[in-house]
């Protein structure tokens, strides 16, 4: 295990205690003041890193640096495409784009973000905005700024046994928000049948990575981003009917999307888009003790993404695990999605609520690759560079559409000292194109819990079965119009360009077209059991401490069909090893295939014959509030502490977009993709420490502090097997987890002034990220010899933010 560091922080707030008291059941909750006190990046990505200890980023960043890059966070174990995102309880999920919001919510909208994971039929945030907050102004304004710092190291060389990564060969430029600013304003009027607040805030920033050199200039480019969004919430009551309304609008630019993946400048691209979002939502009493409640809501998302260069993208089966992501193929994608919910909720001495929600919708894809070919090298002097080039039919639309309904009922009822809570559903979902339904299931859901008091504190535990959601990667796998071509032996002429001329002898077929369901297909299914006790109030502390054991069953995967997997045969491979794991000299399994079968190939969306297992444990010490006013405290600590392990079988390779149980891709099909395709996810970070406190030394004046720990990600080493008769081929020398990246360890500091002055009161804060310029690898190299574990990059530097805020 690597060495861990404990640290207690000292971290301020205006109130006796701030942030989140773990609770499986209901879920924990950040208040719009819990924002404010600790530094959180200005972003969701980091928002949910910082306080949910049941929460894994996988994104690589920290000061700012994702917050305009797709989300990747995972929840106890999950694939990060099945988090969900709602407002105001309704969905606002961007369908394909899974795992992120169709619309980024303005940083400061929300007055609270409830994260449920475990006693929840969609696991994720529920984001709260009302139209007339508590203590609300008229007018609200806040400007940031934020930079890269830079500065020296001050850690000692050695520090828990690591060195700084430039001393393992990382190049000493570092990924860094070269600038980033931010704006935003707000009004809210009410009387007494309405209340209304407008938003609006502009998003500029600059990211630099080491990877992204200008082509003309030799020098670091940069990654160029903004977002604007308005929006209107609303409450209007007629009678004693209340109509709550939401509308939004958003547009994004970027120039190099993919540069936060190590692509290649070429590789990168630039994209814009404009999202719109609409909910209208009403609620009636009846009776003495029931409710209805009924919301309907719908979005439309329009994105635009060009490759910033007309070469064809040509990867090279080494260096290409080196990328953090595969590059995307440019497409012009538009979705809409109309959602709903309605229920009716009975608060008598044992309340019952069914409730009825749904989703449709509709994504459209222009893809096209550039120049409809794509090209794979293999970097090694002593044979043949180029190896395979694919031939794409043209760019053409293609349309899939996915449907949700699920049909719940939630009890609850005290039998002597136990609270028990039960749950049981109905859940249907599909996928499918215009002229065919490709998926369809109605899969049964139940959940059972209970609490107690036990020794002055509370006793819980849970069981639950959920059927998993089917996301966008389902839907894009199984449209026939999609990136169809055939790939062939390359005779390239020496200039790495392909062309249409040099193909040699056909491999392989690719594409939708010829992707089947196979007919024995089940739903996946989530099952979870969690077990927890809170102490009882010690001084001005509690304890929480919960157990958690999850199985995926079922989970879904591509193989190809039976005959072309019998056309290949087992031989072997002498692996040179080189891990350190006394493996080296070793004899590999690798398959060769047999020629005749080329371009018949099938490939079937199967269920995996094996689970996916999480087992979890975590501890939180959490400062409460006093029992009285003269109780007051004015500090808090919030220390948890947790470990993971999680195992199963993902899409050959590292990094999210492959190491993911919810990532379906053709490369699985093949049965050298599958050797050591058992192992941790990308996801399992083994162990993590987090530490928020802070402390208000005179009113107004607060100040905190942030350090977070966590064990790298998996990766796995690479060999390749030069001799097969497809060509090489590379292949997971060992098990996913053999090997973790370094350890991640960031200190992040926060001072903010709030005052008042004649009718205005104003906020000044500075914020501090990787204070002590940490600069541990962030990226190792994977490939078998020499460079193996060669630091490729290192964590972000010390960037600094300043925000002013004024109420009027």
């Amino acid at each position: 295990m690597t060495p861990i560091l404990f640290a207690l922080l000292l971290t301020q707030t205006e109130h006796p205690t701030a942030g989140v008291l773990m609770n499986p059941l209901e879920g924990e909750s950040v208040t719009a003041h819990d924002r404010d006190i600790l530094p959180s990046g200005h972003n969701l990505n980091d928002e949910a890193d910082l306080w949910f200890s049941g929460m894994v980023n996988q994104q690589n960043g920290d000061g700012g640096m994702t917050a305009f890059d797709p989300m990747r966070l995972s929840t106890h174990g999950r694939s990060w495409t099945l988090l969900n995102h709602t407002l105001n309880g309704l969905s606002i999920n961007d369908i394909a784009r899974p795992g992120s919001p169709v619309i980024d919510l303005p940083y400061t909208s929300w007055d609270r973000l409830t994260y449920r994971s475990l006693w929840s039929g969609q696991p994720g945030f529920d984001a709260t905005i009302d139209a007339s907050p508590e203590n609300a102004k008229l007018a609200y304004v806040r400007g940031s700024y934020g930079a890269y710092v830079g500065g020296q190291e001050l850690i000692p060389a050695g520090f828990m046994n690591r060195d700084p990564a430039t001393a393992a060969g990382a190049t000493p430029i570092r990924r860094r928000v070269k600038n980033s600013g931010e704006l935003e304003a707000q009004t809210a009027i009410a009387g007494d049948i309405y209340a209304l607040r407008l938003m609006y805030e502009h998003r500029g920033q600059t990211n630099q990575y080491p990877t992204l050199i200008s082509d003309t200039s030799g020098k670091l480019s940069g990654d160029s981003m903004t977002r604007d969004t308005v929006m209107g919430v609303g409450e209007l009551h007629i009678g004693d009917v209340p109509l709550r309304l939401v509308a939004a609008w958003q547009r994004r630019d970027r120039s190099n999307e993919g540069a936060e993946h190590r692509l290649p400048n070429d590789y990168t691209q630039a994209t814009d888009g404009d999202a719109y979002l609409a909910q209208l939502s009403t609620s009636r009493h009846f009776l003495r003790d029931a409710e209805w409640t009924f919301a309907i809501g719908g979005s439309y998302s329009d994105d635009h993404a060009s490759q910033n260069s007309d070469r064809s993208v040509v990867s090279d089966i080494e260096r290409e695990w080196l990328w953090l992501s595969r590059p995307q193929v440019p497409e012009h994608l538009t979705r809409t999605s109309i959602d709903f919910k309605t229920g009716l909720a009975f608060s008598a001495a044992s309340p019952i609520a069914i409730t009825l929600t749904g989703n449709q919708s509709w994504i459209h894809r222009n893809r096209g690759h550039v120049g409809d070919i794509g090209a794979t090298t293999y970097e090694r002097s002593d044979i043949d560079r180029s190896q395979t080039m694919t031939i794409y039919e043209s760019r053409n639309r293609s349309e899939e559409w996915l449907r949700s309904l699920r049909l719940e009922a939630n009890g609850r009822h005290q039998f002597g000292s136990f609270e028990v809570r039960g749950m049981l559903a109905i859940d249907h979902g599909a996928v499918g194109v215009p002229s065919d339904m490709r998926l369809s299931f109605w899969t049964p859901a139940a959940g059972i819990a209970a609490t107690r008091p036990l020794g002055g504190g509370h006793f819980f535990t849970l069981i639950r079965r959920e059927p998993d959601k089917l996301t966008a990667e389902v839907s894009r796998f199984l449209n026939p119009k999609v990136d169809n071509g055939n790939r062939y032996a390359w005779n390239d002429n020496g200039d790495l360009r392909p062309t249409t001329n040099e193909t040699g002898r056909l491999l392989a077929r690719t594409g939708g077209r010829y992707h089947q369901v196979a007919d024995d297909i089940t739903r996946p299914t989530s099952n979870q059991f969690a077990i927890g006790w809170e102490t009882p109030r010690f001084g001005p502390f509690r304890v929480v401490m919960t157990g958690t054991l999850r199985f995926q069953f079922d989970a879904f995967l591509a193989r190809l069909n039976s005959t072309t997997n019998n056309s290949y045969q087992q031989t072997t491979l002498d692996d040179p090893g080189g891990d350190g794991r006394g493996e080296g000299d070793a004899t590999r399994s690798a398959y060769n295939r047999i020629p005749g079968t080329e371009g018949q190939e099938l490939y079937q969306l199967r269920n995996r014959g094996r689970d996916n297992r999480f087992v979890g444990a975590e501890v939180q010490l959490v400062s409460v509030e006093g029992e009285t006013v003269d109780d007051h405290r004015p500090w808090f600590l919030n220390l948890t502490t947790a470990g993971y392990w999680d195992i199963g079988s993902g899409a050959f390779g590292s990094f999210p977009d492959r190491n993911d149980p919810g990532i379906i891709d053709e490369i699985t099909a093949d049965p050298n993709a599958r050797v050591n395709e058992r192992g941790r996810f990308d996801h399992d970070r083994a162990f993590s420490i987090k530490a928020l406190s802070g402390w208000e030394p005179i009113k107004g004046l607060t100040g905190s502090l942030a350090v977070r720990y966590r064990d790298g990600q998996p990766f796995v080493r690479t060999v390749v097997a030069e001799d097969l008769q497809q060509g090489a081929t590379p292949l997971m020398a060992v098990w996913r987890g053999a090997a973790r990246h370094t350890f991640h360890l960031t200190s992040d500091v926060k001072v903010r002034w709030h005052s008042q002055v004649g009718p205005v009161t104003y906020a000044v804060s500075a914020e501090v990220y990787n204070l002590f310029q940490q600069s541990l690898e962030l990226v190792e190299d994977s490939r078998t010899g020499r460079v193996f574990r060669r630091a490729l990059e290192m964590m972000p530097g010390r960037t600094g933010f300043v925000t002013l805020e004024l109420w009027l």
